[in-house]
């Protein structure tokens, strides 16, 4: 299961999930369709697994679809207060990347999870688990969720309201750099 965040990784994703034999999901988030970015049809990069799209040392962002973007726009205004924030892309829903998390987060000790489903039952639950698991003894602070409420997707002009925006994210980072063991 995929879930590009950029047209770059789109076109890549699309084309690699259509030559494999077994079926891939192939998740499009629809606030990236109208999305406009260089394509490089000959370069594909590594097709398989997470990537950092921003490094940092303080905290990492984990998220993916559209919600990448939205995490690099928070990323710079994290870094206008020097906080130095990276963010990684999943790219690859299931499986995964359980190896990328730990060295992000093994490096930042930090991390915000984001993403659009709701908290309960949300992928993010599960991301948030295997950071836990692989980084316990060196996590500085809990891992933190930013997702969509629980309640049923809304329509329309509520749809804003429902997806994690800058102001929440920001709000997820200084939650994890506030915490002070008890």
């Amino acid at each position: 299961m995929v879930s590009p965040s950029d047209p770059h990784d789109a076109y890549h994703l699309l084309k690699y999930a259509a030559s494999r034999p077994d079926p891939v999901i192939f998740m499009e988030p629809k606030s990236r369709y109208w999305q406009k970015g260089d394509v490089d049809a000959s370069d594909g990069g590594t097709l398989t697994g997470a990537r950092v799209v921003r490094p940092g040392r303080h905290l990492t962002l984990v998220a993916w679809g559209a919600m990448v973007a939205r995490c690099q726009q928070v990323a710079e205004l994290a870094a206008e207060d020097g906080i130095d924030v990276e963010v990684l892309d999943l790219r690859w829903l299931k499986p995964i990347d359980a190896e990328a998390l730990a060295t992000s987060v093994g490096k930042t000790r930090r991390a915000v999870v984001v993403h659009e489903a709701p908290l309960t039952s949300g992928l993010g639950a599960e991301v948030a688990q295997l950071i836990t698991q692989s980084c316990f003894d060196t996590l500085k602070a809990p891992v933190e969720r930013v997702t969509g409420f629980d309640v049923p997707y809304p329509s329309g002009d509520l749809e804003d309201e429902y997806i994690p925006n800058i102001d929440r994210i920001l709000l997820g980072i200084q939650r994890v750099l506030e915490y002070r063991r008890g």
